[in-house]
C-alpha cells in the first residue's frame, strides 16, 4: 500500500514541477512558480517518504520527451529526402548553418531537439531506475 501511495503522490509532483518550470521561466518568475512543487517535495519527504520519488523524475522527463520525440519525427517524416542536401541544424542558428555564399539545404532537422529529447528520456530512465531499485529493495 505504501508503494501505491508513494507512486500516486510523486507522479503529480513531477507534472507540477514541469508545469511550474515552463510557466515560470516563460514569465521570468522562477522562484514563485516552483514554490508549490518544492513545498510538496518537502511534505512528500516526510509523509510517503522518498522511496518512490523517482516517479517525479519519470513524470518530469517522460511527458515532454514524448512531445519532443513527436516533433522530431514530424520533422523527419515531413522532410523532402529526395533532395541532395538534408541538414541537421540547431534551433538557435537562424541562417541554418550557412556561411555567407553557401546554398541552403532543402530540409533541416533540429539537432537541438534531438539532444533535448535524449536528455529528457535519460531523466525518465533515471527515475525508472530509482523506482526499480526501490521496489527491489522493498521486495527483497
Amino acid at each position: 500500500m505504501r508503494a501505491v501511495v508513494g507512486v500516486l503522490y510523486w507522479s503529480p509532483i513531477g507534472f507540477l514541477a514541469l508545469n511550474a518550470l515552463y510557466v515560470s521561466v516563460g514569465e521570468n518568475r522562477l522562484r514563485f512558480g516552483l514554490l508549490v512543487p518544492v513545498a510538496l517535495d518537502h511534505f512528500g519527504a516526510w509523509w510517503p517518504g522518498l522511496g518512490y520519488s523517482g516517479m517525479a523524475l519519470v513524470a518530469f522527463g517522460a511527458y515532454p520527451a514524448l512531445l519532443v520525440t513527436r516533433a522530431v519525427f514530424l520533422q523527419v517524416f515531413s522532410s523532402g529526402w529526395s533532395c541532395s542536401m538534408v541538414g541537421f541544424d540547431g534551433i538557435f542558428n537562424p541562417i541554418c548553418g550557412m556561411a555567407i555564399g553557401m546554398s541552403a539545404g532543402c530540409t533541416t532537422v533540429s539537432i537541438d531537439l534531438i539532444l533535448f529529447g535524449l536528455a529528457l528520456w535519460a531523466t525518465a530512465h533515471l527515475g525508472a531506475a530509482l523506482v526499480d531499485r526501490q521496489s527491489r529493495r522493498v521486495g527483497a
